[in-house]
């Protein structure tokens, strides 16, 4: 990954404004930029509220090369992509909606029962795994999954293979 300069918070802030009034943005590790009316981003800025109701914390993320960066002033980073079947526990369903508390989906109910579905989280390099908090169950390096523009060019190469 190519040097990127710091990010901070008031940047994070600056690319929410500009997501929200429908531009664009570019991810400064491959120059992946969605379309601006694309509901599920590959490339976004995130926040979290803090305490006192505003942006408390918050990163950028490539889910195309894996290029992550905080808004705390700091380097980026490279995260891996974990994904399994989640088989929701202990999740009292008494109401025809309900979400992951992990991924956020909303669940299908079947029978009065979460159904299972794909989960995924995305993880530092270095990180060995997590505990999903829906199905107990923990997530290893035998969960990684392609990201993916890793996909993207695997497929590029079966194609000019195949010719």
């Amino acid at each position: 990954m190519s040097y990127v300069s710091s990010y901070t918070l008031e940047e994070l802030i600056d690319d929410v404004r500009r997501r929200a009034a429908g531009e664009s943005l570019t991810c400064p590790g491959c120059g992946w930029t969605d379309p601006a009316d694309r509901p599920r981003r590959m490339y976004d800025a995130y926040a979290e509220k803090g305490p006192n109701g505003g942006i408390g914390y918050g990163y950028r993320l490539c889910k195309v090369c894996g290029f992550a960066q905080d808004a705390d002033g700091g380097e980026s980073y490279r995260v891996w992509l974990s994904t399994h079947e989640c088989v929701p526990r202990g999740l009292a369903v008494d109401r025809g909606e309900v979400s992951c508390r992990h991924c956020r989906k909303t669940l299908q109910i079947v029978d009065g029962v979460a159904a299972p579905h794909r989960c995924g989280k995305y993880l530092r390099q270095g990180d060995s795994g997590y505990c999903c908090v829906t199905c107990g169950e923990w997530q290893g390096p035998a969960s990684a999954r392609p990201l993916h523009g890793d996909r993207r060019r695997e497929v590029r190469r079966e194609e000019s293979s195949a010719a």
